[in-house]
């Protein structure tokens, strides 16, 4: 019964996502892209684990949610490049009728700072300010302990200057364990499938697209080392990730020859390498309270490279101190040569009782 529920969320989220699939520049609050906490910002902007406690992961894999995350709070901020800056704040609570049902709500906050305002001739007009933000809903179910399911709603809007939009998405994914250990996570989600119905500039009557796109994630407990690893294939809904720069072209020549141009094999092989993302988690000590986090990019490196300049660009870096009731987070991921983004996180549990470990 599992893997039909889970080969059927394939199937439903793959649709969805080539209904809804946008490129670059063509989607609207583009910003939902980025990883919602600190960790997931670490482990190159994603993560894979069916018991982790964190309810922010709601706004990227509502099938996060579980038992772990009743009564948790999320406190998250981002400091971006260009002194942008991202706020998030997510609770989780278990609904024990109906066999469990895990529910969230998640808010996130946008600033874009002051901008110059400037009219057609470039006269200043005055100073003004830009800012976005998302209120989600979510719910998640378990069938048979081994597979996760859960949706989120979302209503997403922002204000420039005078000038308002709103739009609304849904986000939706699986959790797949197939031993009983939960050693091995299988990961599907689907994000940010919706539509901006109130643009900020009405330039047309075509509703413009969220950032939706469809991925699909494996991750692993090792047995005898304690360290957590993950590759994830995203975009499902698009295959052609490659961007033509003329001024990236290698311009080397062979003794007599021209410039050398790459071959399709090579093409393809760089096409499907984007697609990927990889990370892995060390756990430091006995009750495993230190986490030391790393993850790697590939198109995002690619995409930051600049001619004859090594930078690390595409990597993601962090650590966590994971304490009964409280964990804390920090992360910086490398977007480019010269900039980056730092990421704070703070979860803290609730719940009465007895000590989570």
């Amino acid at each position: 019964m599992p893997v039909r529920l889970l080969t059927l969320c394939v199937a439903i989220a793959t649709a969805a996502g080539l209904r809804g699939q946008s490129s670059g520049g063509d989607a609207g609050f583009a910003w939902l892209r980025s990883a919602p906490s600190a960790q997931s910002a670490a482990l190159a902007g994603w993560q894979i684990d069916a018991d982790v406690r964190d309810p922010a992961l709601q706004s990227w894999n509502p099938a996060a949610l579980n038992p772990e995350t009743h009564g948790s709070l999320h406190f998250g901020q981002s400091f971006l490049p260009t002194g942008a800056g991202r706020s998030i704040a997510a609770a989780g609570y278990r609904l024990e009728r109906g066999g469990g049902i895990d529910l969230g709500a998640s808010v996130q906050y946008v600033g874009f700072g002051e901008l110059a305002g400037r009219d057609a001739a470039n006269n200043p007009t005055g100073d003004f300010n830009a800012r976005e933000y998302a209120i989600g809903l979510a719910a998640a179910k378990h069938f048979d302990d081994r597979l996760h399911v859960g949706v989120q709603l979302q209503l997403i809007g922002g204000t420039i200057e005078t000038y308002e939009s709103l739009g609304g998405a849904i986000t939706a994914g699986a959790y797949y364990t197939p031993d009983s250990a939960g050693q091995t996570v299988i990961g599907l989600q689907l994000q940010h499938l919706g539509f901006v119905w109130d643009d900020y500039a009405e330039v047309s009557d075509v509703a413009q697209a969220m950032p939706a796109s469809v991925s699909l994630g494996l991750s692993r407990r090792l047995d005898y080392l304690p360290l957590r690893v993950g590759v994830l294939y995203r975009r499902l809904d698009r295959w052609d990730l490659l961007y033509d720069d003329p001024d990236r072209r290698n311009d080397q020549t062979l003794i007599g020859d021209g410039p050398v141009e790459r071959g399709e094999a090579a093409e393809l092989l760089d096409n499907f390498a984007r697609h990927l993302a990889v990370n892995a988690e060390f756990y430091i000590g006995r009750a495993e309270v230190v986490q030391l986090r790393f993850g790697y990019d590939h198109q995002r490196q690619r995409e930051s490279r600049v001619n004859d300049l090594r930078s690390l660009g595409g990597f993601s870096f962090g650590a966590g101190l994971n304490l009964r009731r409280l964990r804390i987070d920090f992360a910086r991921s490398v977007q480019h040569l010269a900039l980056g983004a730092t990421y704070l996180g703070l979860v803290v549990d609730l719940t009465p009782g007895p000590r989570r470990a």
